[in-house]
């Protein structure tokens, strides 16, 4: 991630407590240079100050940093001369984000959302007992609103003779099917064996 022109980082956040590696492609890379350092502290009165020798790649001076803390990382780098880069006497000033670490033991980053706590030790299994207490009456409910339903269906479809022969009319119905159903399946092994041509045969002669 590039977050200043010539400056690049291998991560999208610097957050405290975590290594990031630095990468420079500024005027000591463009130029002759056999050593480049980067001079670097924290906050704004630069605590902690440390100089370290970067290691010239295709990619520019790259070198790997422990962010150590506080709010902001200020670095700026010199040469083998002692000449500086220091973004025009701004330096590079970088902030850093605040890591924590949760109830649950996971690292988090930034701001975060509330963790909602949970202890699994004080979730206590209900007894048989105390189940059927809740399921029964439920049972109990719903076979009454079943018995009620069908009870009002037969009171509001009085019978007559015209039902009741539509009725008889779907049963010899469904009893044909049920015999064409019957005879096909009785029929399929007889015609795989070849038994049905022979009794063909038998009547033919």
């Amino acid at each position: 991630m590039e977050l200043l022109k010539d400056i690049y980082f291998n991560t999208d956040k610097l957050v405290e407590n975590t290594n990031v590696k630095v990468s420079y492609t500024g005027k000591f890379y463009q130029g002759d240079n056999d050593k480049v350092f980067i001079h670097y502290g924290y906050g704004k009165n630069w605590d902690n100050i440390q100089e370290v020798e970067m290691k010239k790649t295709d990619l520019g001076y790259q070198t790997e940093l422990n962010l150590a803390g506080n709010d902001t990382i200020n670095f700026c780098f010199k040469n083998q001369n002692n000449e500086w880069d220091n973004n025009f006497g701004e330096n590079y000033i970088f902030n850093i984000e605040k890591s924590s670490v949760n109830d649950l033991g996971v690292t988090t980053f930034g701001s975060q959302e509330p963790v909602i706590e949970s202890n699994f030790e004080n979730i206590v299994t209900p007894t048989a007992t105390e189940l059927n207490s809740i399921i029964n009456p439920i049972a109990e409910l719903t076979t009454n609103k079943c018995e009620q339903a069908t009870n009002v269906n037969v009171e509001q479809q009085p019978v007559t003779a015209l039902a009741v022969k539509k009725q008889n009319s779907f049963g010899s119905w469904t009893k044909k099917v049920t015999d064409s159903i019957i005879n096909f399946f009785a029929a399929v092994p007889k015609f795989i064996t070849g038994n049905y041509k022979r009794n063909v045969n038998k009547k033919a002669k």
